[in-house]
């Protein structure tokens, strides 16, 4: 009765949300000024927003006078006294959480998550799901548990009363109440600091689960299902593959690399192909997921995240062209830009992007700024 009752619901909001992606797709340029201005003047009055003339600015065109590109690197001294405790640096009020992601130019880097920025990682990890329950039948998506194999969820004090973690791991810390009695492998064992043995004790625990979508990394995922298929042989279970743990999967949302070199092992741990649901989240934010079966990965615009785009032969340049949704090309490769409403200003992501389609704008991930970068013979 409560699937019944869950999927009915899901059911009609992910049509609702349908409906309103496809209104944000007529109305793009709009949407994204109006996101840039409504960030800008929530920040006019923090440090960032008045040395950079943030009163003054009214348009598209006046933000990126007035705002150079930055990476890590120019950020991290502002970075460093929010640590400290000090309000209103990069965005209104105290940063209480960060995350610690690797680095290539400056070592492991700390991202400010604010509530604000909180808020658009939740949006993305809704949408994703939602669109993981049109492909299948959603009373059978939510009768059973769903895995998300992510990073430790235990927190780290550091700097002045702000905690510090990984990113899946701060964001299931605060799942949806519908999904939150589904979530696998839960708080207990997610919160197990040490990789090896919090894997370990996932695949002790979801070998007899009924698992009905899994989510996560594929190169984790592979080392989980080896583990899983140790665990069941142990146990003196025959199986032809790990389809026959869980007959009832039906989805994979994967992200982070390429799913196409672990495709084929996928499928032959599998015993079947699934529903796959590819994403595009970053610490900095979440960009993009796969909203059709095919055609790349559709930007999501109405996230509070302001993008923008630099032809890759700009990067080093004292003037650097910045393109937005108004004006990319397809089949030109991209450096992505971040605005967003965790105090990051026209921020370099590092990844390097290839427009496909647009109404919706549809992109493919192509690789890392530091490839082109170096092909030049400049640094960002």
């Amino acid at each position: 009765m409560i699937e019944r009752v869950g999927g009915a619901a899901i059911r009609a909001y992910a049509a609702h949300r349908r409906r309103a992606l496809e209104g944000v797709v007529r109305d793009a340029v709009r949407v994204q000024e109006a996101t840039l201005l409504h960030l800008v003047r929530s920040a006019r009055t923090t440090e960032f927003g008045r040395s950079h003339g943030f009163d003054d600015v009214h348009s598209v065109a006046d933000y990126q006078t007035r705002t150079p590109l930055g990476d890590y690197l120019r950020f991290m001294p502002l970075w460093s006294r929010a640590l400290e405790g000090e309000r209103d640096v990069t965005w209104p009020g105290r940063v209480n959480y960060w995350v610690k992601t690797s680095g290539t130019t400056a070592g492991d880097k700390l991202i400010p998550v604010t509530q604000d920025a909180f808020r658009a990682h939740r949006r993305g990890g809704w949408d994703a799901l939602l669109i993981a329950a049109e492909r299948v039948e959603s009373d059978q998506l939510l009768g059973g548990p769903l895995l998300f194999l992510g990073g430790c969820t235990a927190l780290s004090r550091i700097g002045k009363d702000a905690w510090v973690g990984d990113l899946s791991g701060l964001v299931v810390r605060d799942l949806p109440p519908g999904v939150r009695g589904r979530y696998s492998p839960g708080r207990a064992i997610s919160s197990i600091r040490d990789w090896d043995q919090r894997i370990d004790a996932v695949a002790n625990l979801v070998q007899s689960q009924d698992l009905r979508l899994i989510s996560g990394m594929p190169s984790w995922l592979l080392i989980l299902f080896e583990r899983a298929a140790r665990v069941a042989r142990a146990g003196r279970r025959a199986l032809a593959n790990l389809g026959e743990c869980w007959p009832n999967l039906s989805v994979f949302i994967h992200g982070g690399v390429s799913f196409a070199p672990y495709r084929a092992a996928f499928e032959e741990w599998m015993g079947r192909p699934l529903e796959y649901v590819e994403v595009y989240p970053a610490s900095e934010g979440f960009v993009a997921l796969q909203t059709e079966r095919t055609g790349g990965l559709t930007r999501m615009l109405d996230y509070g995240i302001f993008y923008e785009f630099v032809p890759i032969e700009d990067l080093g340049r004292a003037r650097p062209r910045r393109h937005t949704v108004a004006d990319v090309e397809l089949d030109r490769p991209y450096a992505v830009v971040l605005t967003t409403p965790g105090g990051l200003w026209s921020y370099l992501l590092g990844d390097t992007v290839r427009f496909t389609a647009r109404d919706p704008l549809r992109l493919v991930i192509t690789g890392r700024t530091r490839h082109f970068v170096n092909a030049f013979g400049e640094n960002v």
